[in-house]
């Protein structure tokens, strides 16, 4: 989150439409994929691989910013600050399946530890 933090503090209003075009990619992939199905991590995580520059980086800022966003609205999307993770399982398992995913897709070690930060954040291994 560091470097969402960063634009945010140095009045980056950029750092808005980086989010927004996370969600679009996000969605379009959610079209494709039932992320509470656990049964499709591995379709997930191959979706992911292949996004992962062509879309996230390239669309949401950068690099480094661009992986950032990626691997955090792809667990926080799920969350709630009114209900955590919702009194149904769906949300919850989607969140999980997502790190799952991220984990075993062929996305950079960057991805893959800001996805582990935002499983840690989210407490996802309390589940």
């Amino acid at each position: 989150m560091q470097y969402t933090i960063q634009k945010l503090i140095e009045g980056d209003r950029e750092i808005v439409d980086y989010y927004k075009q996370a969600k679009v990619i996000w969605d379009e992939i959610s079209e494709i994929i039932d992320m509470s199905d656990e049964s499709n991590i591995r379709a997930l995580a191959h979706e992911l691989t292949s996004r992962q520059i062509s879309n996230f980086e390239h669309k949401c800022g950068g690099r480094y910013i661009g992986q950032e966003i990626m691997a955090w609205y792809g667990i926080a999307q799920y969350y709630r600050v009114e209900d955590g993770f919702g009194p149904e399982q769906d949300r919850l398992l989607s969140a999980k399946n997502v790190y799952e995913a991220f984990q075993n897709s062929s996305c950079s070690i960057e991805v893959k530890s800001a996805a582990r930060n935002a499983a840690k954040f989210y407490n996802l291994e309390e589940y």
